[in-house]
């Protein structure tokens, strides 16, 4: 299935190239640059019979690469005053929305990883949700979102039949199958905010809250 996203090629992952580094076992996560760092990039699967991947791993490729590409194209463009102002007191500015989804796709990842079997850091790792305002500018976000969904998509599409069916670890509610949590958790994710993020765009000239 052709993804109508980024330009993404929903297909097999390309062939490792003979080095792959270990990521690390212990070390938590820090901050959107340094989750970007925790794994490397992916590679084909070890083990993975190109006949075994499932139909479905890659219609949920295709849905990752589409909620991606909607989201990017929302962050890409919004002026630097809108991106830093707060709505209202305790709300998140559009920039922290967007740094969010990065960490947060970085997690939900991890929950993936773990769920398989993969060798991941054994802390689960930590969204900062304090802050409400983010560093980065709508460009670089942009980027490490697109970065972030590329590890995303060729992580799917190394996943089987058996490994969707897999109970999700950490366990969540009503014993939810791996397949369940990508679609309504990580991929949810990018639509739930992106949403938000839209509808923070229309608020009103006269209620545009406060830019530090």
């Amino acid at each position: 299935m052709a993804a109508a996203g980024r330009g993404a090629s929903i297909g097999p992952p390309p062939e490792p190239d003979g080095t792959r580094a270990q990521p690390p076992d212990t070390t938590p996560f820090g901050g959107v640059r340094d989750q970007l760092t925790a794994y490397p990039r992916p590679q084909r699967m070890p083990g993975v019979d190109e006949h075994a991947r499932s139909e479905r791993a890659t219609t949920l490729a295709a849905r990752l690469d589409e909620a991606a590409a909607a989201l990017i194209s929302v962050v890409a463009n919004i002026e630097p005053d809108r991106w830093r102002r707060i709505p209202a007191p305790g709300v998140w500015s559009i920039g922290k929305d967007a740094e969010h989804v990065i960490e947060a796709a970085g997690y939900h990842q991890w929950i993936v990883r773990l769920t398989i079997g993969q060798r991941v850091p054994s802390r689960r790792p930590v969204l900062e949700r304090r802050q409400l305002t983010t560093d980065l500018s709508p460009q670089q976000a942009a980027a490490l979102l697109g970065r972030r969904s590329d590890e995303g998509i060729e992580l799917l599409l190394g996943l089987t039949v058996e490994q969707l069916d897999l109970p999700t670890r950490p366990p969540r509610a009503r014993s939810q199958a791996l397949a369940e949590t990508i679609e309504r958790v990580l991929i949810g994710h990018y639509d739930t905010h992106r949403s938000d993020i839209e509808a923070k765009c229309r608020t009103r000239s006269g209620h545009r809250g406060t830019t530090p």
